[in-house]
């Protein structure tokens, strides 16, 4: 039997300069390797064909195949994951997985939430939302917290957790207009969303930050405080872009690199909880360009730096973290001091 192999190879997609966030969904060539191997110890004869796109080159030149075994996400379009099987039906190939229709559907996460609904099957509480959304009625509907993700996407690309009504709206707006800035074909983000002949990505950080460059330190940051993969999957992808630029005039991208090194730096995030002025000033004293902090006059699970922890004795208390592993905390600005030593 002659088994077509299709399949979106990350390394394939990393070198057309796409991000992290974008191939999250796609293969290593190790699982590549592996299903090959499965289909030949079977005794098939596998023809790797790669992504859809070459399936349909080929098809179109007059190859035949007696199978595809497609694990091929697609890239572009709300039923992407539906593209390989609709190619193959059509010529009346057979082919694995699910059908056209339930693949389609199945990236709908809405649609396939009415029917799960309309079938009485069990699914929690949910609610689309829009620009006329009413943010805190949606909050006090659903409760808190929760999760908000795009309505076709997979592998958590574009979730983020809500634990506060007024975060609710934030999340929603600050998705949709980074979405505006975001480069769908090769990751990145440019400078502006009008609809130009061509359009600008800066990396140049003379005399200010570039874009790229500022959003890829402050998501990074942001990623060591609230232990976000995405944010920090979004800021690799930009580095990735940038790694050309930085090789060839590393003085022009002075900022990125400033990024880069938080990136390559060992994490070390220090926590203060309670009021202490004199635990605050120990904390931000020096040069600690890589150290992220997060500060709450009383505990708070609302930020995951901040979850569970507490004042020591009923005094104000600092935590010294690498990963979200902290020392024991202390509550004097000189053992502080020592620790940040």
């Amino acid at each position: 039997m002659r088994v077509a192999l299709v399949y979106d190879l990350r390394d394939d997609y990393r070198a057309l300069g796409f991000s992290e966030e974008q191939v999250a969904e796609f293969d290593s060539v190790e699982t590549v390797d592996q299903l090959a191997g499965a289909l030949e110890t079977l005794g098939c004869a596998v023809v790797r064909v790669g992504r859809g796109q070459a399936l349909a080159a080929l098809l179109v030149a007059g190859e035949r195949y007696d199978l595809v075994f497609s694990i091929a996400e697609g890239m572009k379009g709300r039923s992407r994951e539906a593209q390989v099987p609709a190619l193959c039906e059509l010529l009346g190939i057979p082919y694995t997985g699910s059908g056209v229709l339930a693949s389609a559907l199945a990236m709908d996460k809405l649609r396939t939430k009415r029917i799960w609904a309309a079938e009485k099957l069990p699914t929690p509480a949910y609610q689309a939302l829009g620009d006329d959304t009413n943010f805190r009625m949606a909050a006090r509907k659903l409760g808190l917290p929760l999760m908000v993700k795009p309505a076709s996407e997979g592998s958590s690309i574009g979730m983020s957790k809500v634990r506060a009504a007024t975060k609710l709206e934030e999340a929603y707006r600050l998705a949709g207009r980074a979405q505006a800035f975001a480069d769908e074909e090769c990751g990145g983000w440019f400078v502006g969303d009008q609809d130009l002949v061509a359009r600008r990505k800066e990396f140049d950080d003379h005399p200010t930050p570039s874009g790229n460059s500022m959003m890829a330190y402050v998501a990074l940051r942001l990623a060591r405080i609230w232990a976000d993969e995405g944010l920090e999957r979004a800021a690799v992808g930009s580095l990735r872009l940038a790694r050309p630029l930085m090789e060839r005039a590393p003085t022009a991208l002075g900022h990125m690199l400033c990024a880069l090194d938080l990136h390559f730096s060992t994490p070390r995030e220090v926590a203060v909880v309670g009021e202490s002025d004199e635990l605050l000033r120990s904390a931000l004293a020096g040069f600690q360009p890589n150290t992220v902090f997060a500060f709450a006059p009383e505990p708070t699970e609302s930020v995951p730096l901040l979850a569970g922890k507490g004042l020591v004795d009923g005094l104000p208390a600092a935590y010294v973290c690498e990963r979200f592993a902290c020392q024991a905390p202390v509550t004097s600005p000189t053992d502080l001091e020592a620790a940040l030593a």
